[in-house]
């Protein structure tokens, strides 16, 4: 009835034998699913008041044609999917067309756009087999992504200079043969020509910066591609399984060639590598099957694993002395391979665990003179049939690689690194650097020890020849234990961090042992038939000894009494007299006889500050010490 404003959600969703319906002429919406499903609704009238078809609204109609009114202003997703319409034309009234409105219309020729919209949604037209032509206003600004995508007879179409972003997959699996693109795109999206059968040959436009990961994925006839130098990046898998390309520029803004970006490329038999690429990444030009002539330049550093393996028409090539590393299977499977020429002194590195090529292989590793005791010794190039030595044309360096045992590190040049690279005839200087609280050992220089031969802590290689491998061991510093001289010097002796010492303590004749102090304390009881053990050494220590003097009365008369009076000397200079009887009168002299003071004994400890270091002498009325300080 005409009171109806609003169809509900599936009102009319799933009535395989419905085939026409009037709509009333105040309707404003169309609910999701509202008319789904229905196959044998050929045909309808919207009303001229209808806003808004919601999402599914005619998903799986038999619709063939439709007419949009001017009062329509949102398709939402999906919206007429899987149903017959040949020619659609959208009014300039609706601004929002949802993901997926016109998907998988098998027959679907013709599309006019709505100029109120900015952007042609995700998957707006994907699976379209018979769409032919598309109409894009300038308003639009985005493509979305797979709009286009498996739509085979779509072989032309232009962007307006309004688009400034296409979205993945866009045109993938068309029939794209021939597309403009506005000078304000500056990348091709990921896969955004994937699978595009129909393109033989594509110029990238020169306001083009980036071609993202498999643009040209799987394109296989695609014959000739041109970049230009405005081209800075091309990513990963861009022509990968592109199998009738024989033609392809690339430009010297680009600095990779990225991981599998000519993978399985079976028609390319040649192809220039700009003086501006340092990377060659994993399986770049792995199954190139045709490949046989390619140039690495001077600026490559690193080729990554796989890069050439299964180029089966390759017969020889000629790896940089630039190159520092390659990745492991690089050169597998390729059975014509007969020379493989590497102009590094330093063998490249072996990278990602494996070896360059497998073993039973009959090609021939070409090296520079005096380096193939060295090639042999490296990892990863053990299965080539022979090294050969060679003239290699050019600068050549050599390595110094450095180990250490951890506890300091050795400068080569001022600089600190494991492997140090060094032109051929250049001076090299090795420097010592240990580590706080350790000292060098040894040093050794392929295998030589050369510690006798440093100056200071340097040791100098006047000219660089050959490889060098330079080893350095460091240990820790001994700890000092220091013994006073009798003239006020010191003796002292080097005692490895964690270890005890042993010493004999010798007496002079008329003289024996009165006092012990090791670090300020009495360790006289510690002491063994003159042989004195310190503790564990972790720091500076100081050891003392103090003598008596034995063959003078020690023993006062008629008291029956023997003296306990100790003395010894601490660090900062004060003199201590312990176990005097109170009332003892304590004379103190320099070694030359020169008395430095008297005191009175109270009993208890007594405290003389020593002016200078030297020999005293410490006299009671029943013993004399003498003493170092």
């Amino acid at each position: 009835p005409e009171s109806v404003t609003e169809i509900g959600p599936a009102a009319f969703c799933g009535n395989k034998n419905l085939h026409e319906i009037n709509l009333p002429q105040n309707l404003k919406k169309i609910n999701e699913f509202a008319l789904s499903q229905n196959p044998a609704l050929t045909s309808i009238v919207l009303p001229p008041t209808l806003q808004l078809i919601c999402n599914n609204a005619f998903f799986a109609t038999g619709l063939e044609e439709i007419s949009f009114p001017s009062t329509l202003t949102e398709i939402e997703d999906a919206a007429f999917e899987h149903t017959n319409l040949r020619v659609v034309v959208l009014p300039n009234t609706i601004t929002k067309l949802g993901a997926g409105a016109f998907r998988n219309c098998s027959l679907l020729e013709e599309f006019t756009y709505s100029s109120g919209l900015t952007e042609i949604p995700d998957a707006a037209f994907a699976s379209s087999p018979r769409l032919r032509k598309v109409v894009i206003p300038n308003s639009i600004t985005k493509i979305g992504e797979s709009a286009f995508a498996s739509c085979p007879l779509l072989s032309s179409i232009t962007l307006p200079e309004s688009v400034t972003e296409v979205g993945k997959w866009a045109f993938s699996s068309s029939g794209i043969q021939t597309i403009h693109l506005p000078s304000n795109l500056t990348y091709l999206s990921e896969n955004m020509f994937y699978g595009c059968k129909q393109l033989t040959t594509f110029t990238v436009p020169n306001t083009i910066q980036e071609i993202k990961n498999a643009a040209f994925n799987e394109c296989s006839n695609l014959t000739k591609v041109v970049i230009p130098e405005s081209v800075t990046s091309i990513g990963e898998h861009v022509f990968q399984d592109c199998i009738s390309l024989t033609d392809v520029s690339l430009p010297n803004s680009i600095t990779t060639i990225s991981s599998q970006c000519f993978d399985n490329c079976k028609s390319l038999q040649t192809i220039t590598i700009p003086s501006s690429v340092t990377s060659l990444e994993w399986a770049c030009f792995d199954g190139c099957s045709a490949l046989n002539s390619i140039t690495i330049p001077q600026s490559v550093t690193t080729l990554g694993g796989a890069v050439f393996r299964d180029c089966i028409s390759l017969e020889s090539l000629t790896i940089p002395s630039s190159v520092e590393s390659i990745g492991g299977y690089s050169f597998s499977d390729c059975t014509m391979l007969k020379q493989l020429h590497i102009n590094r002194t330093i063998p490249p590195t072996v990278t990602d665990y494996g070896e360059l090529i497998h073993s039973g292989t009959e090609c021939v590793l070409y090296v520079p003179q005096g380096t193939k005791a060295t090639y042999q010794e490296e990892p990863g190039y053990e299965n080539f049939f022979d090294v050969v030595e060679e003239n290699v044309d050019g600068t050549v360096y050599y390595q110094i690689s450095v180990m250490t045992n951890g506890y300091g590190d050795i400068k080569v040049n001022n600089k600190i690194a494991s492997k140090h690279k060094i032109r051929v005839n250049a001076r090299a200087t090795l420097k010592a650097v240990p580590s706080n609280g350790f000292h060098l050992k040894t040093l050794k220089v392929n295998d030589s020890d050369v510690t006798a031969s440093m100056s200071g802590d340097s040791y100098v290689i006047s000219k660089v020849t050959q490889n060098y491998k330079v080893e350095a061991e460091f240990e820790e510093n001994p700890v000092l234990l220091k013994t006073m001289m009798g003239d006020g010097g010191q003796i002292g002796v080097r005692v490895k961090k964690g270890d005890k010492y042993t010493c004999d303590i010798l007496t002079e004749e008329g003289w024996r042992v009165n006092t012990v102090t090791f670090n300020g304390n009495d360790v006289t009881s510690s002491v063994v038939d003159g042989v004195y053990t310190t503790p564990e050494l972790y720091a500076d220590s100081q050891l003392r000894v103090s003598f008596e003097r034995t063959g003078v009365a020690t023993q006062v008369i008629g008291s029956g009494r023997i003296s306990d009076m100790k003395a010894w000397a601490t660090d900062d200079g004060v003199l201590h007299i312990v176990g005097a009887e109170a009332g003892d009168v304590l004379d103190v002299y320099t070694s030359d006889g020169k008395h430095l003071t008297k005191c009175v004994s109270d009993g208890h400890s007594q405290e003389v500050s020593l002016p200078t270091h030297g020999v005293y002498i410490v006299r009671s009325a029943e013993k004399t010490i003498k003493l170092s300080y």
